[in-house]
């Protein structure tokens, strides 16, 4: 399924929420029933969400590392460089 058409069943998906919520409303459904099918229905909205925005990312550059410090106590004292630092990305380590 291509990004469009999982976006376009996410929104099909909350619109069916809306129509079932209008529904029950007019139908004079139990509190409890309503509860429990717009859980349901919510999940399945936020799981095509998260999966439209997952295949969106891809597997492109995931730009600059993000550098940090890492403290420990023997190499702040050992050291007289200061701090030791580490560059991360969602993918690897760098030292």
């Amino acid at each position: 399924m291509d990004d469009r058409a999982l976006a376009a069943s996410g929104i099909d998906a909350f619109r069916d929420l809306e129509r079932y919520l209008s529904g029950a409303v007019a139908h004079s459904a139990g509190l409890p029933e309503i509860e429990r099918e717009s859980e349901r229905r919510g999940r399945e909205i936020v799981r095509l969400a998260l999966q439209a925005h997952i295949d969106a990312r891809g597997d492109g550059d995931v730009g600059r590392a993000i550098v940090v410090a890492v403290i420990s106590q023997t190499s702040a004292i050992a050291s007289s460089k200061g701090p030791q630092t580490t560059a991360l990305t969602s993918r690897r380590w760098h030292s």
